[in-house]
């Protein structure tokens, strides 16, 4: 099975932000505009702290003591503050920005990096919001993830980056929250997008 950590937003955060995007689907005609999304629904938002992939059964024992220490050496919950702009990572995946989780992902990458498969070394927090169809290529200085430029290009081929991002979706009532829990989860694929089950829960901050 394929595993990953991962953190998710408490019920009332993810309510707020339902409601903002809901509002902006239906009355910002530059999301309108964006076309054909998959968005991802909104039990399904988390914040993956690090992804194992497929991990062999005898392994599974020592993967799960590795959290346990990563957990067990935070001083404190930290608190996870979702950001207010659509921004684009990567050519198709929409999301949001979540601050506060560099020292839950710092202790994972300490204790359980010898399973870690993330592709990309640092550590950057989001919830996944939607994936474009087709997707096009980030353009400018570092692309999306330095800013980019204002009108993105697209490869031949590909359908043109969405404009206007990053893109505000409104004020969020309900962002900031305290991270109690960590989960291992495991993920199946199937045709309405990955299936996910809790295999593992994890007190951030109990001794």
């Amino acid at each position: 099975m394929r595993l990953f950590a991962a953190v998710w937003p408490p019920a009332a955060v993810r309510s707020s932000l339902a409601a903002a995007l809901d509002a902006a689907r239906r009355d910002d005609p530059m999301v309108s505009a964006w076309g054909d999304v998959r968005w991802v629904s909104s039990e399904r938002w988390h914040v993956t702290i690090g992804f194992f992939g497929e991990i062999p059964d005898p392994e599974h024992g020592a993967l799960r003591a590795s959290l346990g220490r990563a957990v067990r050496s935070l001083a404190a919950p930290p608190v996870a503050v979702v950001g207010e702009h659509i921004v684009l990572l990567g050519p198709r995946v929409l999301h949001l920005e979540v601050d506060g989780l560099a020292p839950l992902a710092r202790a994972v990458r300490r204790e359980a990096g010898p399973w870690r498969r993330d592709e990309h070394p640092g550590f950057r927090g989001h919830l996944t919001l939607g994936r474009l169809a087709g997707g096009g290529r980030p353009v400018g200085p570092g692309g999306p993830e330095a800013g980019g430029e204002p009108e993105p290009r697209a490869r031949p081929g590909r359908r043109p980056l969405p404009a206007g991002l990053p893109r505000p979706l409104g004020p969020l009532p309900e962002r900031r929250w305290g991270v109690e829990e960590l989960h291992l989860v495991a993920s199946w694929p199937d045709g309405a997008g990955p299936r996910y089950e809790v295999v593992a829960t994890y007190r951030v901050g109990a001794p």
